[in-house]
């Protein structure tokens, strides 16, 4: 009898050992309110964002029970819109990438992306660009967003930039200084 238990606990201790490794899990789900759904790979980080119409403004993340998962984003061709608060206190998120159909994002929609380093927006966006991963429209007179995480300690506004969006600094972690064009008169 001893034996088996002497066997039965050395098996348990063997098994406890053994290390066990994340299996990736893909979530699916749709944004509420919206024809849009996403697609979580949890082992790559990488969250997809499809469907057709608007991203509706939201007061805190639809993404707030996954916000931890997700590293890079990628809005697909169809969505039309980024809406308030969309990534807000989504502090794993270090790119995002926006396609050739969203017209219209909300300046508070990256609100607290702590560890976002890039925003690229597909060069075919009619209203919208990005220049070295900082969020313009499209003929750079508005800059919208400078990414929080973006490791430069210097920005030089671009010549034909004129606007600065309010809160387009908002929590920024390297930046040390901005020098503004001439042309830049609204901020």
């Amino acid at each position: 009898m001893k034996r088996a238990i002497t066997f039965l606990i050395t098996l348990v201790l063997a098994v406890c050992s053994i290390p066990f490794s994340a299996h990736a899990q893909v979530v699916n789900d749709f944004i509420p309110n919206s024809n849009i759904e996403y697609t979580l790979d949890t082992k790559q980080g990488t969250l997809e964002i499809k469907g057709a119409g608007e991203i509706p403004d939201s007061f805190n993340s639809p993404f707030a029970h996954i916000a931890d998962y997700v590293k890079i984003v990628t809005v697909c061709s169809g969505s039309t819109s980024i809406g308030k608060r969309l990534f807000r206190n989504c502090t794993a998120v270090e790119r995002i990438s926006i396609a050739d159909t969203v017209n219209d994002i909300d300046v508070s929609a990256f609100d607290g992306c702590t560890s976002l380093k890039e925003i690229y927006v597909d060069v075919d966006n009619e209203m919208y660009s990005s220049f070295d991963g900082v969020l313009y429209t499209k003929n750079l007179s508005m800059l919208v967003r400078y990414p929080q995480a973006k490791a430069s300690k210097s920005f030089e506004a671009l010549k034909n930039t004129t606007t600065i969006c309010k809160g387009s600094f908002g929590g920024v972690v390297y930046l040390k200084s901005i020098t503004l064009s001439e042309e830049t008169v609204n901020i």
